[in-house]
């Protein structure tokens, strides 16, 4: 996968683009947490945001172990927002493909959000869109 960022030169009428690849621009960014710390300081940090359930942790070095990076910060995520999600999948107010595996850091922002959110999102303020999520508040 890869993004395309754009630099823009004076006068604005030139500009020039550069791919880049979604894990060189994290990287260059600090880094996914999951992928570039060791196991030691990932576990700390977890800890250092309110993640104590010795099992997540636990599960979580194995994922590393394992470098199932994705399947590791999924599940933080979804320890973090465990009740959200059982009150989306309650109501059903997102289809399953919303529910689905975060591989990208944008979408664990987006359904974060969204989450965080839930009473705009019932509204219709903000919310899923049939396959992805929409976000006209942000």
């Amino acid at each position: 996968m890869s993004i395309i960022h754009c630099f823009f030169f004076h006068p604005c009428t030139f500009f020039r683009c550069v791919i880049f690849s979604c894990l060189k621009i994290i990287i260059n960014r600090h880094g996914c947490p999951y992928r570039t710390f060791t196991p030691d300081n990932l576990i700390s940090l977890l800890q250092a945001t309110g993640i104590s359930d010795r099992d997540v942790l636990k599960t979580v070095r194995e994922d590393i172990g394992r470098q199932r990076y994705h399947i590791a910060c999924n599940r933080v995520f979804e320890y973090k927002h465990k009740a959200e999600i059982k009150k989306v999948k309650d109501e059903n107010l997102w289809g399953p493909a919303e529910l689905d595996t975060i591989v990208h850091p944008n979408t664990y922002f987006k359904r974060g959000f969204l989450l965080a959110n839930l009473n705009m999102v019932k509204n219709g303020d903000i919310g899923v869109d049939n396959g992805g999520m929409k976000s006209e508040a942000i």
